[in-house]
């Protein structure tokens, strides 16, 4: 899995581990679900990266 998230905005100011994991969570919620590719958006709704989950051939 890839994961980046730019924390360079005001959502992450005072609280970057808080936010991240609330990113985090939200990413994990997604991919339960069977989603294996997305947007990370933070709290204010900016789009701050992407993740993708690489499946393996088996």
């Amino acid at each position: 899995m890839a994961l980046a998230i730019d924390t360079d905005n005001a959502a992450f100011d005072g609280h970057v581990g808080a936010e991240v994991a609330r990113i985090a969570r939200a990413v994990a919620d997604e991919a339960e679900s069977g989603v294996v590719e997305g947007i990370c958006r933070d709290c204010n709704g900016m789009k701050v990266g992407v993740w993708k989950i690489r499946l393996e051939a088996r």
